[in-house]
């Protein structure tokens, strides 16, 4: 695959990050995307324990609840107006941001690497929270171990194995999955907080309680301001990672008979995840079709 307006490196990323956000929508109800899903609920509470800790507080736990998708960030310390207002949005805000950081990390060479080690790190410190800080119960604190040693294994081995170097297109593997879990992030976040804060007037949530620390403030107004932050955020990051691949010059494989032609095994990610969604999809459809066919009935 040519073209003189993309190198090789813009080109995949363009085709994956399309097949990927069209895959992530198909699978949104399977339970094969569910640990993604998890990751990036993670993600939302890990980004309130970050806020937390820089506001001078101490947080006691981390956790993320696998029957109903929800999570808890639990904190001691100060509960003014300044910590909430720096609190309360950088659940849903951090999570879109953890997203879009994955995603342009795939425009360097050494960006997956290092996101991979910051993902490692990250699972590292909040399994220390699952196994010694507070939970709600069993369900929460195993959880958050299950996403720990899952993701911890998936990212810290296509580390080591970049590192490694036992063939030329070693970061290739983590790239593909570091960008598939920037998508995740992206997409999962936005929708997020338009299901939450937007679609519905939850009294659980983020937007609920900002809006309570001003009496001029409608929830579901707050919703959709941080909705159309994180949309423009996410828009731009995917923008700029082929701005900043259009930089990489002769590209990530250092060059090659052609370096603006797109090795045709370098979309088997891409395809694999969309083809799969797609025909996973169809074939569960065209299952209840003939059931419905065939006179079966369910309650």
């Amino acid at each position: 695959m040519a073209g003189s307006c993309c190198n090789a490196d813009q080109q995949f990323l363009i085709i994956t990050t399309l097949c990927y956000l069209g895959g992530i929508f198909i699978m949104w109800r399977s339970p094969i995307f569910k640990p993604f899903k998890l990751f990036a609920v993670f993600l939302h509470e890990l980004s309130h324990a970050i806020a937390a800790t820089l506001c001078c507080n101490r947080v006691t736990g981390i956790e993320v609840t696998f029957s109903n998708e929800g999570g808890l960030c639990t904190y001691k310390g100060q509960q003014s107006l300044r910590v909430k207002c720096c609190v309360l949005p950088a659940g849903y805000l951090g999570s879109c941001m953890w997203g879009c950081g994955l995603v342009i990390a795939c425009g360097f060479r050494d960006g997956a690497r290092i996101a991979g080690i910051i993902v490692c790190v990250a699972l590292l410190i909040t399994f220390f929270y699952a196994i010694c800080g507070t939970a709600k119960g069993m369900e929460e604190r195993l959880t958050i171990i299950f996403l720990a040693v899952f993701f911890g294994v998936l990212c810290g081995g296509l580390v080591a194995l970049d590192y490694s170097e036992v063939w030329d297109e070693s970061y290739f593997l983590l790239e593909a999955v570091i960008l598939f879990m920037g998508c995740t992030n992206m997409m999962y976040g936005t929708y997020d907080i338009y299901d939450d804060t937007v679609r519905r007037k939850d009294e659980r949530s983020d937007a609920y309680k900002f809006a309570e620390l001003a009496p001029c403030m409608f929830s579901r107004c707050v919703g959709a301001v941080w909705f159309l932050l994180a949309f423009a955020v996410c828009v731009a990051s995917v923008v700029g990672v082929v701005i900043i691949a259009e930089d990489n010059g002769v590209g990530k494989d250092n060059g090659g008979a052609c370096s603006n032609c797109l090795d045709f095994w370098k979309m088997i990610p891409a395809l694999v995840v969309f083809g799969g969604a797609a025909g996973g999809t169809l074939f569960f459809w065209f299952l209840r079709r003939r059931g419905k066919s065939n006179g079966e009935l369910g309650v």
